[in-house]
């Protein structure tokens, strides 16, 4: 790769990323895990089986992105370039991943492992956390508004902490927002 921009393209089994930016650009089966991504340019791509764990994402833009499969381990999102922010993920790993502040508004994470994420300040307003595993989840001061939280496990929110009208959840996760008081809760007998 000697350009800097590319559009339209499809790359398959890349190891290393050289050009600064991608636009509408479908990724497969690339392995950038611990890679420098500092300051890259993704606009409308899509990444199907890719390796993105601990990457560094500083000053990087993730604009409507699309993540299929992927593995997305430790990543700080909360580094990236905060214009127009925003991606859907489906049956991606992110644990590990921090989100702190991000306006992630109408957003998707459908059917992902987000074990110890960090969502903390975030604005999540309408945003679909569906199927996903959300064991160790940090929601502090978090808008959930409008979030559809059903079918989620290991759900834990303090509602006094975070905006939860309109939310979404399934009654299966109705103790996971009482969880603070310890309560023993038991299904009707």
């Amino acid at each position: 790769m000697d350009q800097e921009y590319y559009c339209e393209v499809e790359f398959e089994g890349l190891d290393r990323l050289e050009a600064d930016e991608f636009e509408a650009c479908t990724f497969r089966n690339c392995n950038w895990s611990e890679q420098d991504l500092k300051r890259k340019k993704f606009i409308e791509c899509e990444f199907i089986d890719c390796n993105l764990s601990n990457a560094k994402l500083l000053a990087s833009s993730i604009q409507d992105c699309h993540f299929k499969d992927c593995k997305m381990l430790g990543l700080r999102f909360d580094l990236c370039n905060t214009f127009s922010f925003g991606f859907h993920a489906s049956n991606c790993q992110l644990s590990n991943s921090n989100f702190y502040q991000l306006d992630l508004r109408n957003c998707r994470f459908e059917h992902c492992n987000l074990q110890e994420v960090d969502f903390s300040a975030a604005n999540l307003e309408g945003v679909s956390l569906s199927g996903s595993n959300l064991s160790g989840v940090t929601f502090d001061e978090s808008n959930l508004k409008k979030a559809n939280l059903r079918l989620c496990s290991n759900l834990q929110i303090d509602p006094n902490r975070n905006q939860m009208s309109q939310a979404s959840l399934s009654a299966s996760a109705l103790a996971g927002l009482v969880a603070k008081y310890k309560l023993q809760i038991h299904p009707n007998e």
